[in-house]
């Protein structure tokens, strides 16, 4: 099911915020749970700690308690719970306390029943004591009327009875039931807040992106109806002005692609017209008994319809090699001689020209051989088309590539052709069809080689034409 770009963007954002308001408040639940109870733990052992620094510096340098009598336990316990209070009375008072005696009965404060909620918390400390659960050292969690109390013993060792046994500290731990429940009235307040803000942001930013889309796909109907004209808006964001400038750049490109398409049909039509019109024109004069010499006719005929198949086997070459659908036979080729015998089948094409072939090193590469025959072709009797009195073939190696350079002494081809030399019915003077340098270039690249073509250095004059071709090193080879 498709959905328009809002809703793309709308709902996905909306999601992240409810989930990031509800993460929010979860965790600050939790942490803030976490924080009462250590703050309750904290407050508490700052009391019981103070309880154990006095009782150390009334009992530190005495014998051991089993040792003293019955009276000195009981004046040391008294010591020992009114430097308690002392403290307690002058503001050391992080959290409360009671104090039993022997008996388990409260000494301090005076009045239980009137300090809330001591006289609950006694009775609830009694019960635990009895049970086992509320023993010295450990923190214990109390609740009473549902609040949380944190309480800890702490137990005076003694033989017999004294007035202040037990020191039971407490605190309460704070109730963040209301402070949550306002918590999470707030965060629902935020979340419809930042909703209807995403809702106008993801609006506006969704406008923002929709609307080049829109014009992007305009253009693209138009291009399907063959109007290439480019967009011309500027975009405030960097990606769509990107993909904008994108879109320009191919609609230039298809529209360079159908001109020379409508190029490529017109030339070929002229092309094939001309030895048309020559084979029908000397047919119908066979024909109609009309031409003095029919054997002369019927050679002109043979030559145009060369002509013709020449001019139609390179337009299916380079499409096929355009689509990459062109079927290579590599085999290995002794380069040497391969140029040798592509020099002697041209040796009567020459006209009267020098056709010479230099030393060439002993070089095997791999390569289509009707494929590279015609590119050798081409470009040897593009040469000689234009030599004045010779056309030279040197075959090296550089980098590990067969280099052929073939050269002519002829007047060179001008700068304005030069960079078009390559392009498709492109014809420089004297040209034929404007396509077999295209085939050299098309075929040449098929098979992982290169081709340039430069002018002689003055004053030497003449084009020179350099070939390269992977070289088939021992490495390539593979045992039978």
């Amino acid at each position: 099911m498709k959905h328009r770009l809002h809703t793309h963007i709308f709902f996905p954002a909306l999601l992240v915020i409810v989930l990031f308001s509800v993460a929010v408040c979860l965790g600050f639940t939790f942490t803030s749970g976490r924080y009462t109870r250590y703050t309750a733990e904290k407050r508490l052992n700052v009391l019981m700690q103070s309880i154990d620094r006095e009782y150390s510096r009334i009992y530190g340098a005495l014998p051991p308690v089993e040792s003293l009598d019955h009276s000195s336990q009981r004046e040391y316990a008294k010591q020992l719970l009114n430097q308690v209070k002392e403290r307690l009375k002058h503001g050391e008072r992080d959290a409360d306390l009671l104090v039993l005696n022997s008996k388990k009965k409260v000494v301090y404060p005076s009045d239980v029943s009137v300090v809330s909620p001591a006289l609950q918390l006694y009775e609830e400390c009694l019960h635990q004591m009895e049970d086992g659960s509320l023993m010295p050292g450990s923190p214990v969690l109390l609740k009473l009327s549902g609040n949380p109390f944190l309480v800890q013993l702490y137990e005076v060792k003694s033989t017999g009875n004294i007035r202040a046994q037990y020191y039971i500290g407490y605190t309460r731990i704070p109730d963040l039931s209301l402070l949550l429940s306002y918590t999470w009235q707030l965060l629902a307040a935020i979340v419809v807040i930042c909703l209807l803000l995403a809702a106008l942001a993801v609006w506006l930013l969704a406008r923002i992106i929709s609307r080049p889309i829109e014009s992007l796909c305009q253009q693209a109907d138009q291009i399907g109806a063959g109007s290439y004209i480019p967009l011309e808006e500027q975009y405030a964001i960097t990606e769509l002005d990107k993909l904008k400038n994108s879109f320009n750049d191919m609609t230039r490109r298809l529209k360079e692609a159908e001109e020379q398409n409508t190029r490529f049909f017109q030339n070929v039509s002229h092309d094939l017209r001309t030895p048309l019109v020559a084979i029908s024109g000397y047919a119908q004069g066979i024909q109609c008994g009309i031409l003095p010499d029919d054997k002369k006719a019927a050679e002109i005929i043979l030559t145009e319809s060369l002509r013709m198949k020449q001019l139609v086997e390179s337009i299916l070459a380079i499409s096929k090699m355009d689509n990459h659908a062109f079927q290579l036979h590599m085999t290995d080729i002794q380069l040497d001689e391969f140029l040798e015998e592509q020099v002697d089948l041209l040796q009567g094409a020459r006209n009267g020209k020098e056709l010479v072939i230099h030393q060439a090193v002993p070089t095997t590469i791999k390569a289509d051989p009707d494929l590279l025959s015609r590119i050798f072709q081409n470009v040897i009797s593009n040469c000689i088309r234009y030599a004045a009195t010779k056309v030279s073939v040197d075959l090296s190696i550089q980098d590990s590539r067969a280099l052929i350079t073939v050269s002519d002494d002829g007047p060179g081809i001008s700068p304005e052709d030069l960079p078009y030399i390559f392009d498709r019915f492109y014809k420089g003077e004297h040209g034929n069809f404007g396509i077999g340098l295209s085939v050299v270039k098309s075929g040449i690249e098929y098979m992982d080689g290169t081709i340039t073509i430069e002018n002689k250095a003055a004053p030497h004059h003449g084009a020179v034409y350099s070939l390269t071709l992977p070289v088939v090193t021992p490495a390539d080879y593979k045992p039978c």
